[in-house]
């Protein structure tokens, strides 16, 4: 997510020439089922870091039992965290209860970040009268016949409680589409990406202090996953002396 994009979501939950209401802060809720070291984690914390001063934010833990990002989040100045345990077998005592919560905290606007789970928050949400929420997706539908008609209902629900879906990029954004026809109003795609200026500071400082002639060294970081193809990248990239290693530690992992 590009830092000069974020501020793309945080319009959605709130107004930014209006960091008030009612002579209060603004309270956005972001909602996360666990708090494991990944990309939905990473986005709401990026999302939190680069808020305005003024806001006030909570974090719902869905999943009490994940909590390796802890000691990360409570660095956050504004941020109260708070666990909200979620049970497939008890949605109905979760809505009211997510909804008790959302109330007791004066919540503004919602930002939930894992998809399927948004449409339970969203009509919390509605009960207790919040009217800016929205959803994050960061992956595609799923292949299987029976999953995909799950994320199509998911979508349909989606659409009449009036949550957008914010896609990580066009093509997920397309597949979803392809699901029901139509996406909720005000869904739409903000590409992934990195803070280019913070890493290319970094990147200059480092080749500042390189001797003169050293050999160019290219980093990659990913997860080595073969469905994400890294070899691939690497062998367009012409470094083909460590795709094979590369290919050694795929293999086998997801």
């Amino acid at each position: 997510m590009t830092v000069a994009r974020l501020a793309d979501i945080s319009r959605e939950v709130s107004t930014p020439d209006q960091p008030r209401v009612n002579g209060r802060a603004r309270r956005i809720a972001h909602v996360l089922n666990g708090l494991r070291y990944g990309g939905n984690e990473n986005l709401c914390l990026q999302l939190i870091k680069h808020s305005p001063p003024s806001y006030r934010h909570f974090l719902f833990n869905l999943n009490p039992s994940s909590k390796e990002m802890i000691p990360v989040f409570e660095q956050q100045a504004g941020l109260t965290l708070l666990d909200r345990p979620y049970r497939r077998e008890e949605r109905l005592s979760f809505v009211a209860a997510m909804a008790r919560d959302l109330r007791r905290m004066n919540i503004d606007g919602i930002i939930v970040y894992s998809f399927g789970l948004h449409v339970l928050v969203g009509l919390a949400g509605r009960l207790c009268g919040i009217r800016d929420v929205i959803a994050h997706a960061g992956n595609p539908p799923p292949i299987d016949p029976q999953r995909r008609q799950l994320w199509k209902e998911i979508l349909l629900v989606s659409r009449v409680l009036r949550i957008p879906i914010k896609s990580c990029s066009f093509m997920v954004q397309g597949e979803l589409r392809a699901l029901t026809g139509k996406l909720p109003r005000r869904s739409e795609a903000i590409s992934n990406g990195v803070d280019v200026d913070h890493i290319e500071a970094i990147a200059a400082a480092e080749r500042a202090q390189k001797p003169e002639g050293s050999p160019r060294v290219v980093g990659m970081v990913a997860a080595m996953a073969m469905r994400l193809a890294p070899a691939a990248a690497i062998n367009a990239a012409g470094l083909k002396r460590i795709v094979f290693i590369l290919s050694r530690l795929a293999a086998g992992t997801d």
